[in-house]
């Protein structure tokens, strides 16, 4: 399944890349995974993408990568940076619960900034931004009960309000498909959520969500108009299947 979002393709645009990472305990648990948990795999692939990225002069001076991490709290782990300065990689936190309302604030809060602080030169655009909804759980903020949808979801539509984002989610471990599709955006009505379909162990898994991030920024910035490519073992969760 590609998504593809409508935009001006003539124009000089930068684009910005947020990755919106869970790192809560579930994420390290090696009891579910084995030794290759989310959170090692992922503490691997990030970087190895950002490589891969700068290995591509055609991202240079146009593209750039922040990293939102969540749990109990989120923090900008890395700030939006344009690749060309993008250099070294502290490992991801570890973090407990699973607080999806403090990763939409944070990183609302983020692009806002951006849009202030981040230069543009003359006559070139922002694209609107792409975010990369990476998670294994459902919202918790307590670590027992659920978190209220509307908890989450005001500071979530606020961010779709305000910047028009566009969100794919990426789900495994115990996410929700309808939980999933409330995070993500929407291509003519379709949800751009992406959940785990057991056909790959963990290391497989990131590994093949790196390369469709590799191929979405790669196939964006060169069309100028979002793309994202389905990872393999990975289903795409449409209306009609839930």
């Amino acid at each position: 399944m590609s998504a593809i979002a409508k935009s001006d393709s003539k124009a000089l645009r930068r684009y910005r890349f947020y990755f919106v990472v869970d790192v809560s305990q579930s994420m390290r648990d090696e009891s579910r995974y084995g030794p290759n948990t989310p959170h090692s795999r992922l503490n691997t692939a990030l970087p190895q993408l950002f490589k891969a990225c700068l290995e591509l002069p055609q991202l240079l001076k146009r593209t750039y990568f922040s990293v939102v991490t969540f749990s109990s709290k989120a923090d900008v782990h890395l700030p939006s940076t344009l690749l060309d300065n993008v250099a070294g990689w502290d490992s991801l936190p570890q973090g407990d619960v699973t607080d999806y309302e403090h990763a939409f604030t944070t990183l609302h809060a983020l692009i806002e900034n951006d849009d202030t602080s981040l230069s543009l030169p003359a006559g070139w655009h922002w694209f609107n931004p792409i975010v990369f909804f990476i998670t294994d759980g459902e919202p918790t903020a307590d670590g027992k009960n659920r978190q209220p949808d509307t908890q989450w979801q005001k500071p979530r539509n606020a961010l779709i309000a305000a910047h028009k984002p566009n969100i794919v989610a990426l789900g495994f471990g115990t996410a929700q498909e309808g939980t999933l599709v409330q995070v993500a955006t929407t291509r003519d009505g379709e949800p751009l959520a992406f959940v785990d379909n057991h056909s790959l162990d963990t290391g497989g898994l990131i590994k093949s969500i790196q390369t469709s991030i590799l191929r979405s920024i790669t196939q964006s910035t060169e069309h100028g108009t979002f793309d994202f490519p389905l990872p393999t073992g990975m289903r795409h969760v449409t209306r009609r299947a839930r």
